[in-house]
C-alpha cells in the first residue's frame, strides 16, 4: 500500500512474550471465532484463553477444536466443563455456542512446545476440577 510505513526504532528482534512454564493455568475464555482448515474441506474453533494467574495475568494461550463429526467428541468434553449445566446433548448454531463459553472461567493444562518455542494447550479443565492423569491429551 503506497504511504503506509513502519517505524522500528527501538524495537529488538525477540521483544515477545516468553513462553509460560508447564503447569495447569486459570483462564477465562477470551475469544472462539470460526475458521476453515487448511485442506478446506472443514472447519475448527480457534480458542483463545486469557490467564489469570499472577504474574502471567492478561497472557494468552490458543487451541482448537474440529467441527468434523469425528472430532465432535472433543468439543463436547471441553463444553461440558466450561458449561456443565447445558445439554450438549442436541443441535446448537456455532454463535449459539460462543456466546455461551465466551467469559467462562476455566483451567487450562499447558505445555511447552520447543519446536516452535511457545505453548501447548494439551486440556481444557473445569476452574474447580483437579486435573486427571487419565485425561485424553492432548486437545
Amino acid at each position: 500500500m503506497a504511504g503506509l510505513t513502519v517505524d522500528f526504532t527501538g524495537v529488538s528482534d525477540g521483544d515477545g512474550f516468553d513462553p509460560l512454564p508447564d503447569g495447569i493455568y486459570n483462564c477465562t475464555v477470551f475469544e472462539v471465532t470460526v475458521k476453515e482448515n487448511k485442506k478446506k474441506d472443514g472447519h475448527y474453533l480457534s480458542w483463545q484463553l486469557k490467564v489469570l494467574d499472577d504474574g502471567y495475568n492478561n497472557r494468552r494461550v490458543f487451541f482448537n477444536t474440529s467441527l468434523k463429526p469425528q472430532a465432535l467428541w472433543k468439543l463436547k468434553q471441553v463444553l461440558n466443563r466450561l458449561a456443565p449445566d447445558m445439554d450438549w446433548g442436541e443441535e446448537f448454531s456455532i454463535a449459539e455456542i460462543i456466546d455461551a463459553v465466551e467469559g467462562l472461567p476455566c483451567r487450562a493444562v499447558i505445555s511447552y512446545n520447543d519446536e516452535y518455542d511457545n505453548n501447548n494447550v494439551d486440556d481444557v479443565l473445569a476452574p474447580d476440577e483437579e486435573a486427571d492423569e487419565d485425561e485424553d491429551l492432548p486437545i
